[in-house]
């Protein structure tokens, strides 16, 4: 399994999981970002949010990093009660303009 891979600042607490997650098992949170892009082999998500203001909260903080760490797009996924599946909410690109 990989290390966590920090982006941004130590405190802002940027995280993405670098380990292909299908089920999303063992993540905290119900709500988590979806990273898309930037030549990844394997799908990376943001730490996981109780609620869905504190996910578009964390994202509109750490899209510019995300960006510059060459983040395309992202997904925000709402985890189901068991664990075993989340489905899409919405997709937004990265790109200014």
């Amino acid at each position: 399994m990989q290390k966590p891979v920090t982006v941004g600042s130590q405190n802002q607490g940027f995280v993405l999981v670098s380990n292909r997650i299908h089920t999303m098992r063992g993540m905290d949170g119900v709500f988590v970002w979806r990273l898309l892009g930037g030549g990844a082999a394997e799908d990376r998500f943001s730490e996981g949010f109780a609620d869905r203001a504190e996910a578009e909260a964390w994202i509109g903080a750490a899209w510019e990093d995300l960006a510059a760490e060459g983040i395309e797009e992202v997904e925000l996924l709402e985890r189901a009660a068991d664990g075993a599946d989340a489905r899409p909410i919405y997709r937004m690109s990265l790109a200014e303009g």
